[in-house]
Parts: structure tokens; sequence; C-alpha cells
């Protein structure tokens, strides 16, 4: 499963990837494919072009099943459950989909391998395969930088009161949630055109409430390593996610029940994010009133909240003393840098250079300086995400039949080579 698959590109080097593993391959395809949960016909599109899908407009997914395997088998090679309410209710859906958002089934074909790739709107929909032991993966990468975020900002009252928009009547470049026009400064009249201003609420609103938790780490500084939000200072600003914050919830719920592993990708850290809410046009950021609807909207990722509320309804500790296996694990977060030389990726690397001859510089260099990009920071590299990306992953062991005890994997990519 891929949550905002983007243009596809990710998807279609993964299953080139995976084409090459043939047990694996088999194992995906009778475990029910691919999904991408995507709710933009236009996206939908592009990913469908990227992938080379060939449509299946005449065929349901429980029929494209049956047509190509003899008998229904999970990961374990054992013989699978079927509902075959589920399936025809399924197959309902997706007619109902196809009439919204065009075909959203097709099949991927490489190296003799044909994979179901099936389009979905929410993470809500993705099959539920517990009952037939198949383990769930899923991947989201620069997926929750794009979810809607709650600013709150400190007044002189030391109250957190929320950031709101409001129609700006007077002159646009004039004001915004502080009262001044500092963070506009640079901004041109024609640029912040859109006549919309940030403005604080009187007060506490009920999100503030509810989504504010006082043991909240913010960014630390030299004088205040550990700072918590009752350390901050009038005028600070901080943004929590509720969408990130039910989304993992929901990812974790699934993986308890069928086990498995979800892998996040995204730039943020490992505490609160600050006022990093912006605006991006044409590769550049920009201010996030600017054109609504025409640009996209970015924010800092929090991962000690996906931490958290992956792991929300257990008590780690509680669990541990009681002698009890805590059901998911999360691993990281770590840089992107760590993460891909933990998997190796400088080997990869050596790899592709060697058959290159010397005297094709532009080629080793460019080869050499995508790597760089990818495993060092921007202090470092000119549009370096080592650093400022992070990894983090949620694993679940693979539930077995009998009551035997689930085994637990190590998580690569969080751990050194050996």
């Amino acid at each position: 499963v891929e949550l905002g698959p983007g243009r596809g590109t990710l998807m279609s080097d993964l299953l080139r990837a995976c084409s090459k593993f043939d047990e694996f391959c088999s194992a995906l395809t009778l475990g029910g494919g691919v999904q991408m949960v995507e709710t933009s016909p236009a996206l939908r599109k592009k990913q469908q072009d990227t992938l080379t899908c060939e449509p299946m407009e005449n065929v349901t997914k429980s029929r494209f099943r049956n047509e190509n395997k003899a008998q229904k088998l999970n990961l374990r090679g054992q013989p699978k459950k079927t509902n075959v309410a589920r399936e025809r209710m399924k197959a309902h859906h997706i007619d109902r989909t196809e009439h919204q958002l065009g075909v959203p089934l097709g099949q991927f074909r490489d190296n003799s391998i044909v994979v179901p790739i099936e389009w979905l709107s929410s993470f809500n929909e993705v099959d539920d395969h517990h009952e037939a032991n198949v383990p769930l993966l899923v991947i989201a990468q620069e997926l929750f930088d794009a979810l809607p975020v709650h600013q709150f900002e400190l007044n002189n009252q030391n109250i957190w009161c929320e950031r709101l928009v409001d129609v700006n009547y007077a002159d646009s470049s004039s004001s915004n949630a502080k009262g001044d026009d500092s963070s506009l400064a640079g901004e041109s009249k024609e640029e912040l055109r859109h006549h919309l201003r940030f403005v604080l609420s009187p007060g506490p609103t009920p999100a503030s409430k509810v989504l504010l938790k006082p043991e909240f780490h913010v960014k630390p500084t030299e004088t205040e390593p550990e700072k918590t939000l009752q350390d901050c200072k009038p005028g600070d600003c901080i943004e929590v996610s509720a969408v990130s914050a039910a989304l993992t919830q929901s990812i974790s719920k699934r993986l308890t029940f069928e086990g498995g592993a979800a892998l996040i990708i995204d730039y943020g850290d490992n505490f609160v994010s600050q006022d990093s809410l912006r605006g991006i046009k044409e590769h550049a950021f920009v201010h996030p009133l600017q054109e609504p609807g025409e640009i996209d909207l970015s924010a800092d990722v929090n991962f000690s909240l996906l931490k958290r509320m992956a792991l929300h309804q257990y008590n780690p500790n509680e669990l541990l003393r009681k002698g009890k296996q805590v059901p998911i694990e999360v691993h990281g977060p770590v840089t992107q840098g760590e993460f891909l030389t933990n998997l190796g990726i400088q080997f990869r690397v050596s790899a592709l250079l060697e058959p290159i001859p010397e005297e094709d510089g532009e080629a080793l260099n460019s080869l050499y300086e995508g790597y760089q990009r990818l495993v060092e920071g921007e202090e470092t590299v000119k549009g370096g995400m080592g650093i400022s990306y992070k990894a983090m992953a949620i694993t679940a062991p693979i539930p077995n039949s009998g009551g035997r005890k689930r085994k637990k994997y190590n998580c690569a990519g969080f751990s050194k080579l050996r």
C-alpha cells in the first residue's frame, strides 16, 4: 500500500526491483497486489502512465484474482480464506469508484510478472487480510508534510490561541498573525493579492484544548536542551497535525491485527514543529495564503507525535513489567542519510560507478552528486536531503496460527550494517 503516491515513480521503481525476487512477487500477486491511496483523478492518471498500467475496465478485482491463480494462498503458502460477501462488496465499490474517478483497477507488467494495482480514496478502504494471515506493507514518502496542521501561538497573557484565516480588508502587506509585517518582509503586494491574513483567536479553542499537551517537546536550544510547551514565551508558534495523528493511529491498529510494517519518509524532526507552514510554487517557497488552491502547502513533520500515536493504545512499560509482548515497535526516526547508509547505498553507488569510464567525468560527477544529495545535509551539499529528511518505521510481528508466539524481525535501515 502506498499513501500519497505522487507521480507513481517510487512504486514503479519498487515493483521493478521486486520483480527480481520471484517468491516475493508471486506472494504480492496472490496476496492482493498493490493498493494506491490517491484522491486526485489527475494524479491517478499520472500514476497509471508512470506504471504503464493496463486498465481493466470490465474486470473486478475478485475476478482478476480467480483468473490468474488456481488457488488463493497467503504469504506463508497456506490456503487463504475468502469472504464471498466481502468480495462482492469490493466489486460494487470498485464499480462506484470507477464511475467517479476513472478506472481504479489496472495491472503492472514487467519481466513476465503481472501485479494488480487498485486505486483507493482513503486508507480505511485498504483490504483487510488479518483472517488470511497476510501482512500489511505500507509506504508513505512525503505524505505527512502535506497533511493539514493547526497553528497555535502563545499570547501576551500566556494563553495558547489558535491561528485562523480572515479576510484582510486593509492593505494586505500591513498585518499578519502577529499584527505587523515582519513575517511578510520582502513580499510584494502583487504576491499578496489574495487579501487574506492570519489572525489569533480571542482565547482558547476546542483544538487548542484537545491537541496541546504540556509534555510536547519543542526545538531544543543551548540553554534549554529539554524545552517543552511550558518553557515557551509569548509570540512562540507551534503546529500540531491532528490528521497525521489519526492516520498513524489507523496504520498502527491495522498492523497490530495483520502484522507487517509501515515506512514513513519525510522532512521534519523529533519534536513539535514551529511556524513551518509554507506554500510551494514552482519549486520555490511562497506565502501560504498566496493563491489558495493553486499552490502546495507543506509543514514539517513531528515524528515524536507519530511515534506517540503509533503506541497510543499501549503502555509499553506496563506490558513489559507484566512480561507481555508489545505488539507494535517503532524504529527511528533516523536521518535519511543514516537510513540509506544502513541499507548499503554506498555499495550500490560503487557498483554503478565501476562500469563508467574515467574519461566520462560528467557521468561520474552526476551520479556521485546525486548520491551526496541523498545522504548529506544542506550545509554540505546544495539541495542535500540527508539531514532534513527523516525515516521512521512501525512494525508488528505476523500473527501465527495455533496461538504460537509471534516472531519479531529486525528492521533494515535502522541499525548499522555489520
